[in-house]
């Protein structure tokens, strides 16, 4: 009966064996398709084999046929490309947000949907230049989950101190709030929550969380929230500065680096037979003055003033 049962599975599980099993450069025979699906409990013949394959081509499914010294079958084409799929997988696996563990499954699920190929561009290096800490994704789970179910939140929020110790924020009680944007943009998850006592919104570490719950009363804080989408102020309260028209000065050996920074989309406003001078539209931020203080004064910051000023000042502190 459990065989019967799993015929009626048959085509799900050879969708799901020609898409992780099979590339442009591994084929499967008919024999080797049935012995797969003999793993499920499920026997195939050669002749509803050709219908299966035929309907998962009507279905969307690239499924070609390869011959040679054998008949082949195999996906060609899917949703991501190789160039797609190995951003997806560098992301993956450079993310200080994920343990271990979740790596490795988030891996396997991408390789289980491009084909057995994938094992081999998505592998990580073995020797990582950081440390993994304790994974983020639980309460990051949980914020995006309210955000998609309009839900508000609790939870407790603390901050480290030099003795590595927690130290509870709002008097260690649980703050009742209401999740509108979750930033995953750096290794610094940061969350944009309305914070129902004090009736503003704020920005907070999404892994400084602790005793997360989900309310069922549907979330405040929408027409604040809008508002300060439409100022474009998002950015600000996720401590991004504003960008500014940076005028700079670099050496002509330098000039690779900067368009590796900026893109080619700069203006040039002199040229000379040691350096150039560029305008590009950019934030003054801790990033820029330390990708210019590493340049070992191959580049330096013209204008605007309080620009110059900060990096001056950052500079100053750094001999003390």
């Amino acid at each position: 009966m459990a065989k019967r049962s799993n015929q009626k599975l048959k085509l799900l599980y050879l969708y799901r064996i020609m898409l992780g099993a099979t590339d442009e450069s591994h084929g499967l025979t008919l024999p080797e398709i049935s012995a797969e699906l003999l793993k499920y409990g499920i026997t195939a013949e050669r002749k509803t084999l050709y219908d299966d394959i035929e309907t998962l081509r009507l279905f969307g499914l690239d499924v070609r046929v390869k011959r040679d010294r054998r008949v082949r079958y195999y996906v060609a084409s899917r949703d991501l490309s190789a160039a797609e799929l190995k951003l997806f997988g560098d992301a993956v696996n450079s993310s200080p947000l994920l343990s271990d563990k979740e790596r490795e499954s988030l891996i396997g699920r991408l390789c289980a949907q491009n084909g057995i190929s994938a094992f081999a561009l998505l592998k990580s290096v073995e020797e990582r230049e950081f440390d993994r800490q304790d994974s983020a994704m639980g309460p990051i789970e949980l914020f995006c989950k309210g955000i998609i179910e309009n839900k508000k939140m609790r939870g407790r929020y603390f901050k480290w101190n030099e003795r590595k110790q927690r130290i509870m924020q709002f008097g260690g009680e649980r703050v009742n709030f209401s999740p509108w944007y979750i930033d995953l943009s750096s290794g610094v998850p940061t969350v944009i929550v309305y914070l129902h006592a004090m009736r503003e919104l704020v920005s907070l570490r999404a892994d400084r969380f602790i005793d997360l719950q989900l309310m069922s009363e549907e979330r405040e804080g929408e027409s604040e929230f809008l508002a300060l989408s439409r100022e474009g102020s998002l950015g600000r309260l996720l401590g991004r500065s504003t960008p500014v028209m940076l005028r700079m000065r670099a050496d002509n050996a330098f000039a690779d680096k900067v368009i590796d920074r900026f893109g080619s989309g700069i203006t040039i406003t002199s040229n000379r037979e040691e350096d150039f001078e560029f305008s590009v539209k950019a934030s003054a931020d801790d990033g820029l003055y330390s990708w210019v203080f590493q340049s070992g004064g191959s580049v330096e910051i013209l204008a605007p003033i309080s620009a110059c000023e900060e990096y001056k000042k950052l500079c100053d502190a750094a001999r003390i």
